[in-house]
């Protein structure tokens, strides 16, 4: 396997991490609401961010050619 092609793969599986956090950020966000909503400007944060990286990767891949 070539270098481009490793890197996509490693690409790939940050993708799916990011899916996972994703999940994740959305069930913390729902504890948070049926509590005291003491972590929303965190989870804000969390889903911006989250948007971000999901972008970069799809960036970092278009410049693979993947």
């Amino acid at each position: 396997m070539m270098n481009k092609d490793m890197q996509i793969v490693v690409l790939d599986a940050m993708e799916a991490l990011a899916e996972a956090m994703q999940r994740k950020a959305v069930v913390l966000s729902a504890l948070d609401r049926d509590g005291d909503w003491d972590l929303n400007d965190q989870i804000s944060t969390i889903f911006n961010l989250q948007e971000k990286f999901e972008e970069v990767l799809k960036r970092s891949k278009n410049v693979l050619g993947a």
